[in-house]
């Protein structure tokens, strides 16, 4: 099946394997080596170790017919997903943060955790009280978990949810800036 894929903002592949489908990008001569895509290696490997509650891998492919291609998107050049919202970034708007500034956001955690509810992987009764501060360390070593020390790539418009100072920042759009090179 074909499908295109946003984060490498090209045609891909998608082959059975087993139960679930596995990514063939680069004209489908092996498989995709992205640690954080639904049809990765990693994600095929891990379903069943995590299921029910899982780690959530987001899926970054869309029907061909919904591939972007209008002007403004070329413009902008080549597009990654942000690691928060899973949307299109551009290098103009991409910031690269460690996992240890991710975590240290309540907000961001509060984020995924909600996002986890509506998902059906959290119960909402958890946390009809409210988040507590047992949740949130339960949640950041769950993500700790699944984000494997790599970088995190963040947009401009998740940029809110992290206090970051100024020189931090600039480090940050440096690091996306070589990241994109």
């Amino acid at each position: 099946m074909k499908r295109f894929c946003i984060r490498r903002n090209e045609t891909i592949k998608l082959k059975p394997l087993g139960s679930s489908l596995i990514c063939l990008p680069y004209g489908g001569e092996a498989e995709c080596a992205e640690a954080r895509c639904k049809y990765s290696v990693r994600a095929t490997m891990s379903a069943p170790l995590f299921s029910p509650v899982g780690p959530e891998f987001p899926d970054y492919t869309t029907e061909l017919k919904e591939a972007p291609a209008n002007k403004v998107t070329k413009a902008k050049g080549p597009s990654k997903i942000c690691d928060i919202c899973s949307k299109p970034v551009y290098r103009q708007d991409a910031y690269l943060f460690d996992t240890g500034t991710i975590l240290a956001s309540d907000e961001y955690i509060d984020f995924i955790i909600r996002g986890w509810v509506k998902k059906g992987l959290f119960p909402s009764s958890a946390i009809s009280g409210g988040i507590n501060s047992q949740i949130r360390a339960l949640t950041r070593e769950d993500v700790r978990r699944q984000a494997g020390g790599t970088p995190w790539l963040v947009c401009k418009s998740c940029l809110s949810m992290f206090s970051v100072k100024e020189k931090d920042l600039e480090k940050a759009k440096n690091r996306a800036d070589q990241f994109w090179k």
